[in-house]
């Protein structure tokens, strides 16, 4: 099936899984995923990246945003200095060295202490605590 989501070549585009999210010609973020066309925002973003199941894009107002199964939403009001994408899970540390997620559309806790460094691996985000000590997170629980 060949669906011809804009007539006119789009300025920038990536693909994920079912998923393609592209900016058109009217400077508008759109999104087709489901057999559905979205505009997702109506402002260009600095940048954004598609990697499987979520979008996390940065607006001109330094908001970062993440998009997910239809829905956008700001996380923080500001740019994270890192962020990683695996599978649907979105990972970022804030500016106080927290770490955050969205997991499956869900903002979830997945470090109970302040990380230096972290690494995600499909739905298991593996941080570092105090003197490189590995902290694990997978559905819901911290160990």
């Amino acid at each position: 099936i060949v669906i011809n989501a804009d007539p006119l070549t789009p300025t920038s585009y990536q693909v994920g899984d079912d998923m393609v999210a592209w900016v058109n010609r009217n400077r508008q973020f759109m999104v087709f995923e489901d057999g559905i066309i979205t505009m997702v925002e109506d402002i260009v973003p600095e940048k954004y990246n598609l990697t499987d199941a979520v979008i996390a894009y940065e607006m001109p107002n330094r908001h970062f945003k993440a998009y997910y199964e239809g829905e956008a939403q700001i996380l923080e009001s500001y740019i994270p200095e890192d962020y990683k994408i695996d599978n649907e899970t979105l990972v970022w540390v804030d500016y106080m060295n927290n770490l955050h997620a969205l997991a499956y559309g869900e903002r979830v806790k997945p470090a109970k202490r302040i990380v230096s460094e972290f690494e995600i691996f499909v739905d298991v985000i593996q941080s570092n605590v105090n003197m490189f000590r590995p902290q694990f997170y997978y559905d819901g629980q911290v160990y």
